[in-house]
C-alpha cells in the first residue's frame, strides 16, 4: 500500500529502515528529470561525507552536482540515463564502472569511482512508487589500476621517447643525472657535436666529449635543469667549440626540458639548433641599419618633420601626398625595397604598378577618404628587380593619415619586409599539411562481421594494422581475439545484434595482442558498433568502424602533465604580462615580472588599473587600453616614456608594450592581454650614441684638418679595411683625387706580390684589435713602386665598437736598398772568413808540428835558461789562434747553415743535455742550476743550433761567477703571445748596460778580461737566432747577475 497510508512519517520509516541496512542505497521520488532524495542509506551518507539534511528532498543532482573541471566525470549523465530507462521500462538497468565524483567540504571534487544498478519499487498497481539506486565504491581498485598502467605507459613512453629522439630531424638527445651522461642521441646531434657514432658518446659525460665547454654557461644551464626541474629555453647562446683544432663560437637555439620519471626529475632532453650563420647575417644587418639610422640622424635639424615620423617608427618610411598618392618622401630603407626605381614625383600606381591589382592602391583610397589607420599583416608583393627574377616580398605596414589644419593631405607608410618570417611560417605549414595530408589520406580501420556467430566477412587494411599478426578472415571474432570473451564486447556486440540500435564507446580500455602469441598490450579504442540488415530488414551482421587512440590518450595525459609547465613557463616569463577586464580595467592577472616592474605586489589582482597606478590616470596609455576595448583592434607600440611611482618615487622608463584584445566565444571584446619589455637602457644607449656620432663627427673633421699638414702619407680605414680617409700627401704620391682612391681601394696600387701578405696583416690586427705595422711596395704616380712602411692602430668609438684604423706610411726605398748593400756585403764578408780560415789551418798546423818537433828533437844541454819557457809560450800562442781560426769558421758557417729546414725539438731535452755536459763545471763551481721546462715543449728549430745556444748561455752564467757567492743558474721557459720565450737567469758579475750594451754582442769582444774566453760565444748565439727570424734581449745589474731571454719565431 502507499507510504501515505503508514501509521507514522513515510520518509522517516523509509530513512530509518535504509539507515539500518548496509550497503548504499538511495531512494528517489520518480519525479524525473529532478529524482528528489527520499532517504538515503548510513553507509552511503558516510562515504560521501554528507548528513540527511544535506540531502533529502534535494534533487540527487543537486546534493551530488556534475564536477565541471573534469570532462571524465560522466557519472552524473550515465545515472540519469539508468534511472531514466527504469522509469520508463520498469526494469534493472545496470551502471557500469564510471567517474562520479563527490564534492567536499571546502567547494572541491573528489575524484571517486562507483558501479551500480537502477531499478523501480512499483505499488500494487504497478505503478511506479520510487526509484532505488543502489551502488558499490570501486575508487581503490580504480586508483590501483591507474597506477599500474600509469606505469606501463611510463615505460613505453620511455621507449617511444628514445625512438623520437634517434629518428627526430633536429639535434636531440637524453642526458642523465647532474653529471650529465649521455643516453640517447640522435645523428643530427653527432653531427653538431663532430662524433662518428653514437658509440663513441653513450654512457660519457657531456664534458668529457666536449671538453671545451665545462666552463661555459650551456653545461652549468643542463646542470640548473636537473636541480630545479624547470624548463630552460634559450636563444642564440654562444658555445665555444673546437673546430678543426682551433676554438670557434657558435650560436644555438636550445631547450633543456627536464625528464620525469614517476613523479623525479632524473634527466634532460636537449634540443639544438645552430643558428651561427643567422645570428651573424643578423648582426651584420644590424650594423648596417645602426649606420643608416646614423645618416638619417645628422638630417634631423634640417627635417623636423621627418623627425617626429622617426621618433614613431623604426621601420621603412614614405609619404604620399594627395588622392593620387604621389611620393613625397621616401627613406633610404624604403627605396630600398624597390631598387632602381624612381619613386619621388610618381604616384603609386606609376611607381609601382604591381601593386595595383594585390588592393594597395584600394587600401590607399579608403584610409585617404576614411581617415582611418590601416595596420596590414604580410601582404604579398611581387616586385620586379632590376636584374634576375621578381623577388617575393611580405610587408606588415600600417597606412596613417597625414592631417594639416584638420584636413587629411596624404599618408604616411611604415613598413617591414617579413618574408624571412612569412618563407618560414609557409615551409612549416606545407611540412604541417603533407603529413596531415598523409594521414586523412588513409581510410579508417574497418570491419563487418556476419551471423549470429560474428565472423569477420571483411577487414580492411586499416583494421588488419591494428592486429598485424593475426588471422582474422573467416574466423568468429571471439575465436579471432579469444581474450575479449572476459571484457565487455561480446555483451555489448549482442546487444547490438539483438536490439539493432547502435552503440558508440569512447576511449574503452583493452587488454590485446597485437600479434598471435604476443603478451597482452593495453589498448584504448574508440569505436561503433552498427546493426546491418538484410532487405526483410532483420539484422545479419553489424559494421565496426574502431579508432585506436591508445597514443591520443597518452598524449592527452602528457598534455595535461605539460599545461602545469606552461602555466609556469608564463608566471616565470622574463617579459611583463598582464590581463585587465571589464570597462574599470581591473587587474585578473599579472606575472612576477609585472608586478616588479610596477613595483607591486599580488594585491594588485582585482583592482582597477588607475587605482593601482594612479600617476597614469591621464596619461595617453588609459586613453589607448580603452581604445582596443572600444575597436577590438591590437596597438602595438615602442620606446614610449612613461612616469612610474616606484615604491614612492617618480622613475622614468621606457617600454615596447601591446594591448590586445580577448575575446569570448561569442567574439565580444571583455578585456586587454598587455605585455611589455623593458627598453629604458637600450633607449638610453640610443640617446647617448646620437651624442656620440655628433662628437665622432666633429672630431673626424679635427683629424683630417690636422692630417692633410702632416708630412708623411696619413690614412685611415673602415673595419672591412676600405678606405675612409687619405690625406693630401697621400693623394699627392698616388696622383689621384680622394672620391677614386675611396671607390678603387688601395688594393689595385699594391704591388701584386704583396697583396695576399697585406691584405691577411690587416685582417689579422683587426680580429685582435693590435696595432698594424708592415713593409710593403705601393704604385708612385710615375709608376714606379716604393717601398714602404706602414703603421697604424685601432681607433674605437665611445661606446667601445670599432671605428676603424688610423695610421701613418714612410717611404723607405732608400733604407731598404742600402739594407740589401748591406746583406750582400756581409756576405762577401762571412765567403772572406770562411776562405781566410780554411787556408790558415794549414800554416798552423805545420807551426805546431815544428814546435813539437824541435821541443822533441832538443837536446838536455838546449833545455836551459828561457828556452822552456819561450817553447811554452810558443805553444799556445799556437793553440790560442788554432781556435780562432776554428771560431771564425763556425761563424762563417752560420750564413751558409743559417737556411736548413727546422724540426720540432724537445726543449726539455736539449737543457738537460747540456746540464751533463757542464756537470764537472757545475760540480766544480758548487753552482745551484733549477730548471723549468715543460717536458712536452717542442720548439720548431735547429736542434745543433739551438744546442749551441743553450750551451753558452749557460756555460757563461757559470763561467761569469761571483766571487763571492755561490753560483745560482735559472732555466725557465714561458708561451707568449709573441711566441716561445726562454729565460737563462744567474746571480753572477752582471754588466754596465750603460757602457757595455754595444760591445755585448760584438765579435771577439770580452767585458771580463780574467776569465778565459775568445769573445766570440754571444756573437754567435745572436746570429743564430736572428738569421732563424727570432731576437734576444738581456737585462743585467754590475754585481748582481744578468738575464738573457731568447724570443724564438712564431
Amino acid at each position: 500500500m502507499p507510504l501515505s497510508t503508514l501509521p507514522e512519517d513515510p520518509a522517516h520509516v523509509l530513512h530509518a529502515i535504509l539507515a539500518a541496512l548496509p550497503g548504499n542505497f538511495i531512494l528517489l521520488q520518480p519525479d524525473a528529470p529532478t529524482y528528489t532524495i527520499v532517504a538515503m542509506s548510513a553507509d552511503l551518507l558516510r562515504q560521501t561525507g554528507r548528513e540527511p539534511a544535506q540531502v533529502v528532498g534535494h534533487s540527487v543532482f543537486v546534493a551530488y552536482p556534475e564536477n565541471p573541471e573534469e570532462v571524465a566525470n560522466t557519472g552524473p549523465t550515465q545515472m540519469r540515463t539508468a534511472l531514466d530507462a527504469s522509469l520508463r521500462d520498469q526494469q534493472v538497468h545496470e551502471l557500469p564502472l564510471v567517474r562520479y565524483d563527490v564534492p567536499a567540504a571546502d567547494g572541491t571534487f573528489e575524484e571517486r569511482y562507483w558501479s551500480g544498478r537502477s531499478q523501480a519499487v512499483l505499488d500494487a498497481q504497478g505503478a511506479v512508487l520510487y526509484l532505488l539506486f543502489t551502488s558499490v565504491d570501486r575508487t581503490a581498485q580504480q586508483r590501483a589500476a591507474n597506477e599500474r598502467r600509469a606505469m606501463q605507459q611510463a615505460a613505453e613512453s620511455e621507449a617511444r621517447f628514445r625512438t623520437l629522439v634517434e629518428q627526430a630531424p633536429v639535434a636531440m638527445c637524453l642526458t642523465r643525472g647532474p653529471e650529465v651522461v649521455i643516453e640517447a642521441i640522435n645523428e643530427p646531434m653527432l653531427r653538431m657535436m663532430h662524433q662518428p657514432t653514437a658509440a663513441a658518446v653513450l654512457g660519457r659525460r657531456m664534458v668529457e666529449v666536449l671538453p671545451e665547454i665545462e666552463s661555459q654557461t650551456i653545461l652549468r644551464r643542463a646542470q640548473e635543469v636537473i636541480e630545479t626541474g624547470q624548463v630552460f629555453r634559450g636563444s642564440e647562446i654562444p658555445v665555444t667549440l673546437r673546430r678543426n683544432d682551433e676554438l670557434q663560437v657558435h650560436f644555438f637555439n636550445v631547450s633543456y626540458t627536464p625528464f620525469i620519471e614517476q613523479g623525479q626529475v632524473t634527466g634532460t632532453i636537449h634540443v639544438a639548433v645552430d643558428v651561427t650563420e643567422q645570428v651573424q647575417a643578423r648582426r651584420q644587418a644590424e650594423a648596417l641599419q645602426a649606420q643608416v639610422l646614423a645618416t638619417a640622424q645628422r638630417q634631423v635639424q634640417e627635417r623636423e618633420m621627418f623627425y617626429r615620423i622617426f621618433e614613431q617608427t623604426p621601420a621603412a618610411i614614405c609619404i604620399q601626398r594627395g588622392p593620387e598618392h604621389r611620393y613625397e618622401y621616401a627613406n633610404a630603407a624604403y627605396q630600398a625595397f624597390f631598387p632602381g626605381r624612381q619613386l619621388l614625383g610618381q604616384t603609386v600606381a606609376e611607381a609601382l604598378p604591381e601593386t595595383v591589382d594585390s588592393g594597395v592602391v584600394a587600401l590607399l583610397d579608403r584610409v585617404y577618404q576614411t581617415g582611418e589607420t590601416y595596420y596590414g599583416e604580410e601582404l604579398p608583393l611581387l616586385i620586379a628587380q632590376p636584374e634576375g627574377p621578381p623577388q617575393q616580398m611580405y610587408f606588415t605596414f600600417t597606412y596613417q593619415a597625414l592631417r594639416e589644419n584638420d584636413q587629411i593631405v596624404g599618408i604616411s607608410t611604415f613598413a617591414y619586409n617579413v618574408a624571412e618570417q612569412v618563407l618560414a611560417r609557409q615551409q612549416r605549414e606545407a611540412e604541417r599539411q603533407q603529413l596531415h595530408g598523409l594521414f586523412m589520406q588513409a581510410p579508417a580501420p574497418i570491419c563487418i562481421l556476419d551471423g549470429p556467430d560474428l565472423v569477420y566477412q571483411l577487414v580492411n587494411p586499416a583494421y588488419q594494422r591494428i592486429f598485424p599478426g593475426r588471422e582474422l578472415l573467416g574466423k568468429p571474432v571471439l575465436e579471432a581475439l579469444p581474450e575479449l570473451v572476459n571484457s565487455p564486447v561480446p555483451a555489448l556486440l549482442q546487444a547490438v545484434y539483438e536490439t539493432g540500435e547502435t552503440y558508440v564507446a569512447q576511449e574503452m580500455q583493452l587488454m590485446m595482442a597485437r600479434s598471435e602469441g604476443e603478451a597482452l598490450v593495453e589498448l584504448f579504442c574508440t569505436f561503433t558498433y552498427q546493426a546491418r540488415r538484410n532487405t526483410q530488414g532483420a539484422v545479419d551482421g553489424m559494421l565496426v568502424f574502431v579508432y585506436d587512440i591508445t597514443e591520443q590518450v597518452r598524449a592527452r595525459r602528457l598534455v595535461e602533465e605539460n599545461e602545469q609547465q606552461v602555466r609556469a613557463l608564463v608566471e616565470n616569463a622574463p617579459f611583463l604580462m598582464g590581463v585587465y577586464v571589464g570597462p574599470e580595467l581591473r587587474f585578473q592577472l599579472a606575472n612576477q615580472a609585472m608586478l616588479n616592474g610596477l613595483g607591486k605586489g599580488p594585491d594588485v589582482l582585482g583592482k582597477r588599473y588607475a587605482d593601482v597606478l594612479p600617476e597614469l590616470k591621464n596619461s595617453v596609455v588609459i586613453e589607448q587600453m580603452h581604445q582596443v576595448l572600444a575597436t577590438g583592434q591590437p596597438l602595438h607600440l615602442r620606446d614610449q616614456r612613461l612616469e612610474v611611482l616606484m615604491h614612492g618615487t617618480p622613475q622614468t622608463f621606457y617600454y615596447n608594450y601591446s594591448f590586445i584584445p580577448l575575446r569570448d566565444a561569442q567574439g565580444q571584446v571583455y578585456g586587454l592581454l598587455n605585455t611589455a619589455v623593458d627598453v629604458t637602457d637600450l633607449v638610453q644607449a640610443r640617446q647617448r650614441i646620437e651624442s656620440y656620432a655628433a662628437e665622432l663627427q666633429e672630431s673626424e673633421a679635427r683629424f683630417r684638418t690636422m692630417a692633410d699638414a702632416a708630412p708623411n702619407l696619413v690614412w685611415a680605414l673602415n673595419p672591412d679595411t676600405s678606405v675612409r680617409y687619405v690625406n693630401h700627401t697621400f693623394l699627392q704620391f698616388l696622383g689621384i683625387s680622394l672620391p677614386q682612391f675611396v671607390a678603387e681601394n688601395w688594393v689595385p696600387y699594391l704591388h701584386p706580390d704583396d697583396v695576399e701578405a697585406t691584405q691577411q696583416a690587416f685582417v689579422t690586427a683587426i680580429a685582435a684589435g693590435t696595432l698594424f705595422r708592415m713593409e710593403h711596395r705601393l704604385r708612385r704616380h710615375d709608376g714606379q713602386y716604393r717601398w714602404l712602411l706602414s703603421q697604424g692602430a685601432p681607433s674605437y668609438l665611445a661606446g667601445g665598437e670599432l671605428y676603424g684604423y688610423v695610421g701613418s706610411a714612410i717611404d723607405i726605398t732608400e733604407l731598404k736598398q742600402a739594407n740589401e748593400q748591406l746583406r750582400r756585403t756581409n756576405v762577401d764578408l762571412d765567403n772572406f772568413i770562411y776562405t781566410a780560415s780554411h787556408d790558415l789551418k794549414a800554416p798552423i798546423a805545420n807551426i805546431e808540428g815544428l814546435l813539437s818537433a824541435v821541443e822533441h828533437e832538443l837536446p838536455a844541454a838546449g833545455r836551459v835558461g828561457q828556452v822552456p819557457t819561450m817553447l811554452h809560450l810558443m805553444q799556445q800562442a799556437v793553440e790560442r789562434f788554432g781556435r780562432t781560426i776554428a771560431h771564425l769558421t763556425d761563424i762563417s758557417r752560420l750564413q751558409q747553415e743559417h737556411d736548413q729546414a727546422p724540426s720540432p725539438v724537445s726543449l726539455a731535452r736539449v737543457v738537460q743535455e747540456v746540464e751533463l755536459d757542464l756537470a764537472p763545471l757545475i760540480t766544480q763551481s758548487q753552482a745551484r742550476v733549477t730548471v723549468d721546462v715543460p717536458v712536452d715543449v717542442r720548439i720548431n728549430f735547429s736542434e745543433k743550433n739551438l744546442r749551441s745556444v743553450v750551451y753558452n748561455l749557460m756555460s757563461n752564467a757559470l763561467k761569469y761567477r761571483h766571487p763571492d757567492r755561490a753560483p745560482e743558474v735559472r732555466v725557465t721557459y714561458a708561451r707568449r703571445a709573441a711566441g716561445q720565450v726562454l729565460e737563462v737567469r744567474d746571480n753572477g758579475l752582471g754588466l754596465d748596460l750603460a757602457q757595455d750594451q754595444e760591445k755585448l754582442f760584438g765579435m771577439f769582444k770580452r767585458l771580463h778580461s780574467h776569465v778565459e774566453g775568445t769573445g766570440v760565444g754571444l756573437y754567435m748565439v745572436k746570429k743564430i737566432i736572428e738569421n732563424a727570424g727570432g731576437r734576444i734581449e738581456v737585462d743585467s745589474v754590475l754585481d748582481q747577475g744578468s738575464t738573457f731571454r731568447i724570443h724564438f719565431p712564431s
